[in-house]
């Protein structure tokens, strides 16, 4: 019998088990890679058409405008 055929008949290892952690971190490593995680408020710019707060670099949602010309057409809601 060849070395080949004897291979080809043992049974294999099963490869789909991911590997698991052997221990817990710890509640300040976890916390520690956890800080940069929390939320932070947008900030806002003053649209220089209409005076009212809108993201930066970003049309105005209120008249449409963008660098001082409009490119968004806003109908008026009834």
């Amino acid at each position: 019998m060849l070395d080949f055929e004897r291979l080809a008949r043992r049974p294999r290892k099963k490869d789909s088990t991911m590997p698991n952690p052997k221990r817990r971190h710890s509640q300040k490593r976890t916390s520690t890679r956890r800080a940069h995680d929390s939320l932070k408020a947008h900030s806002l710019a003053e649209c220089p058409n209409c005076h009212e707060k809108k993201m930066p670099h970003r049309a105005c949602v209120k008249c449409g405008y963008y660098k001082g010309r409009e490119v968004v057409d806003v109908g008026q809601a009834s």
